[in-house]
């Protein structure tokens, strides 16, 4: 049993690493996140549409993304 339990705990090491990441650091994990997924929609209609290729910061995108009701 104790051979599962370290291979287990080996496996979920870098799940756990992400898991103190987000407890210490959550605005910076957001930030990140933010700019991953403004990294992916550049290419598509709305993000052309709202220069998602100018966007750097949060302030950037509040500024120009308008809220969609």
């Amino acid at each position: 049993m104790s051979i599962l339990n370290s291979l287990i705990s080996l496996i979920n090491l870098p799940r756990l690493s992400n898991i103190e990441e987000f407890r210490f650091s959550p605005a910076e994990v957001q930030k990140k996140q933010l700019k991953r997924l403004i990294s992916k929609a550049e290419d598509t209609i709305f993000g052309k549409k709202y220069s998602f290729d100018k966007i750097e910061t949060i302030a950037d995108f509040q500024a120009i993304v308008p809220l969609h009701y």
